[in-house]
């Protein structure tokens, strides 16, 4: 939550910072791959690490909220509005987007 009080407030690379703090103690949390994924492609341009982050989030989602259709569409709506050309990317939230749709047709 403080990650997120501080990208409002601009500061992102304390808040990045934070997130990676909170990895480092449980690596399957999902506020903070999604923070680092948004700093990543937001401020870095990163996308081979974003990309990887991106394979931690899913996982995590499928280890953590399997059945979580919102969940699924709206990280794979953020990531994919930020992805640009990066294709591995948007394949992946493509794939999240199926699993959100065959959750709840």
């Amino acid at each position: 939550q403080k990650a997120t009080i501080l990208i409002k407030s601009s500061d992102w690379e304390q808040a990045a910072e934070i997130a990676q703090r909170v990895l480092t103690k449980n690596p399957s949390n999902m506020e903070a791959l999604m923070l680092t994924i948004l700093y990543l492609q937001v401020r870095e341009c990163r996308p081979s690490v974003t990309d990887s982050n991106l394979n931690d989030l899913v996982k995590a989602i499928e280890a953590h909220e399997p059945r979580n259709a919102e969940l699924c569409y709206r990280v794979a709506r953020t990531v994919a509005r930020l992805s640009g050309n990066n294709t591995t990317a948007l394949q992946k939230t493509h794939a999240l987007v199926e699993k959100a749709h065959k959750l709840e047709p």
